[in-house]
């Protein structure tokens, strides 16, 4: 393909001008909340590309960029929940891209948005948990957002849901947040790699999206350092009744 037709094709596109200005804004939530970018990237990308070159977008961006947010988190972050949670992710993440290639997420995509609709309100109450986070219940908040991620590229929500639920400090939550939606993305990548669904237009598209990605992360990281950390608890709730409507309406 000449350059010209491959601007054309790839640059030159009303629907990568708009899938690229959301990407920045996806990108300044992910990197302000720890998460999130997905739910807000994706169904723009879903209109014009299909769900499986969604999903395989996303996750190429993801590795690609997930550094700019995660490294700045790594000394604040809970690497034994994290690495029990990454255990069941790598069983799990295969299985959702084995669901995204052979079944109708419509059903689920239902069900998903009312689950996260209640899970929002629940910790809109002021309701805390005040147990600990077993062995058990970590794997399985790590399995759950696996599948997900696999199965729609939004296993980010189940992490947060588990984290926010639980006293402490909201810079570790937010930088448990970071790391473990960072770790999703290279095993969905591979999931999909695995079955042959990244093909050269997704890694086209996936490596043209870059610059937008970095550049609202950096926006979104230097938000998080001046803003109100209460404001992380607050966008992230707002966020994810966001998410919950959206899936409900898409």
């Amino acid at each position: 393909m000449d350059i010209s037709g491959f601007l054309s094709t790839y640059v030159f596109d009303w629907g990568f001008a708009l899938c690229a200005g959301v990407a920045v804004l996806a990108a300044i939530v992910r990197a302000f909340t720890g998460f999130g970018a997905n739910v807000v990237w994706g169904p723009v990308l879903m209109l014009y590309y299909g769900p499986v070159e969604m999903v395989a977008i996303m996750a190429i961006a993801a590795v690609a960029t997930s550094f700019q947010v995660a490294l700045p988190s790594a000394k604040q972050a809970d690497w034994r929940t994290i690495g029990v949670m990454f255990a069941a992710m790598l069983v799990f993440t295969p299985l959702g891209v084995l669901t995204l290639l052979e079944v109708d997420p419509h059903i689920f995509k239902k069900a998903f948005g009312i689950f996260i609709l209640i899970c929002a309100a629940v910790l809109a109450s002021g309701w805390v948990y005040r147990g600990t986070h077993s062995k058990f219940a970590t794997a399985a908040t790590g399995a759950l957002s696996g599948w997900i991620a696999g199965f729609a590229g939004v296993g980010g929500p189940i992490l947060v849901i588990y984290f926010l639920a639980a006293p402490g400090d909201l810079r570790q939550k937010h930088a448990n947040n970071s790391i473990s939606v960072t770790l999703l993305a290279p095993i969905t990548l591979a999931g999909l790699l695995w079955q042959g669904a990244v093909d050269s237009d997704a890694w086209i598209r996936g490596l043209l999206f870059l610059p937008a990605v970095y550049i609202g992360q950096w926006i979104g990281l230097r938000l998080f350092k001046v803003a109100p950390i209460e404001l992380f608890r607050k966008v992230s709730l707002a966020l994810m009744m966001i998410i919950g409507v959206a899936v409900l309406v898409g």
